[in-house]
């Protein structure tokens, strides 16, 4: 994939797009917009409307596919979705603008384990407005990962103001830091093979108090019940290679009527491909239980 760019847009104009495609989601909820033309992958199909762009994922009911996580090229927005017991689910698209071209990503996950990736290239044909754009207060974000004694901690550079810089009144209300940690690396020549998901963990965006245990560090290690381990066992499936890494994206909705196995997300904040120091089984932590944080 293509390096992210990067521009900036006014509140007030963003606030605008965010009117129009609320309005927009709220007539497509009484009737399906008539598909203009699509292009297609296996699972992913792109559609072309009157009320913008719309993507069908889709699956057979004999296939073990979970979850799909779609990203664009070359701005990085997102959306994840869980299928539940549905085979396909419709949603809109509220990234493309008018006449330009984009090739979305899909990788396809049953459970943790990723089983393959499709791309679908297309150019907007009708009228449509991207709602993101990326301010430098988003992009000089960072998130890292701290050894010291026997905790590994991941830890969040930035305010919730430069989070929600990018994204208009409408879509905050739901909005969430979510935390994806990974064993293995993501670096420019690595592929979806080359790491292993571990879990990840959420923090309310607009809780202050919540926001804060992800700004001061959270301690992957203690908090192995997170992701469904111990801290034994998490420090031994880390320890599986070299280096381990972490990425974090802010998860919201549009509206409250909303598909609820479809969560927008913006582009993803790296930390480094870092050395992971295994911890002696005598220096584990004890495990903390928290009722604050959500898998996936």
């Amino acid at each position: 994939m293509k390096k992210n760019t990067c521009k900036s847009i006014s509140l007030s104009s963003l606030l605008g797009v965010a009117l129009i495609l609320t309005a927009s989601l709220f007539v497509s909820c009484a009737s399906k917009p008539k598909v203009i033309s699509s292009k297609s992958s296996k699972h992913v199909t792109v559609q072309q409307t009157a009320q913008g762009v719309y993507i069908d994922v889709h699956k057979d009911k004999s296939e073990d596919i979970t979850d799909v996580i779609l990203v664009d090229e070359p701005n990085g927005n997102g959306a994840s979705v869980a299928f539940g017991n549905a085979t396909s689910v419709n949603f809109l698209w509220p990234y493309a603008d008018s006449g330009e071209t984009y090739t979305i990503y899909a990788n396809l996950y049953s459970g943790s384990k990723f089983k393959a990736e499709e791309k679908v290239t297309f150019t907007t044909e009708g009228v449509s407005k991207n709602i993101v754009d990326y301010t430098t207060d988003y992009t000089d974000s960072r998130l890292v990962l701290v050894a010291a004694k026997n905790t590994r901690t991941v830890m969040l550079k930035t305010t919730k103001e430069a989070l929600l810089s990018i994204l208009g009144p409408t879509t905050t209300l739901n909005a969430k830091v979510n935390v994806d940690i990974f064993s293995g690396k993501h670096a420019a020549d690595a592929t979806p093979n080359d790491s292993e998901y571990i879990g990840s963990f959420t923090k309310d965006l607009l809780n202050a108090a919540d926001l804060k245990k992800l700004l001061d560090g959270y301690d992957i290690i203690s908090l192995a019940g997170s992701f469904g381990y111990t801290p034994s066992e998490l420090n031994k499936k880390l320890s599986s290679n070299k280096t381990y890494f972490a990425r974090a994206c802010v998860i919201y909705n549009l509206t409250d009527k909303d598909n609820a196995a479809v969560k927008y997300m913006t582009k993803y904040i790296y930390t480094n491909d870092t050395i992971y120091t295994p911890i002696a089984e005598a220096d584990l932590p004890a495990p903390v239980i928290t009722t604050n944080d959500s898998a996936k």
